[in-house]
């Protein structure tokens, strides 16, 4: 019986790891930032980082870079309905001071 082989060479996780622990680094160093640097800016640019460090935990340790085109069965369904859920809460939100 023959041994399948995979399609695929596996990834090298420490260096994953790194650019985690720098990413991490780079969200801790705006704590530190001047306060003349603008709220908005900052907000931004730490969310930024949390999208890619997500990026890089979906796709190398859940393995999702090495999946099928099914993922997307699983993700564009749940991206819908954060939208959804988004716009139901904004009302909430928005009018949270006015009562």
């Amino acid at each position: 019986m023959a041994e399948t082989q995979h399609a695929h060479a596996h990834p090298n996780y420490m260096v994953v790891f790194w650019l985690l622990v720098i990413l991490t680094g780079a969200s801790f160093v705006t704590f530190f930032l001047p306060e003349a640097m603008s709220g908005m800016a900052i907000l931004l640019f730490v969310m930024l980082v949390a999208v890619c460090k997500a990026s890089l935990v979906g796709m190398f340790f859940m393995h999702l870079k090495f999946e099928g085109p099914w993922k997307y069965v699983v993700l564009i369904p749940a991206g819908l309905l954060l939208v959804m859920l988004v716009i139901a809460l904004v009302p909430d939100v928005g009018l949270r001071g006015l009562h």
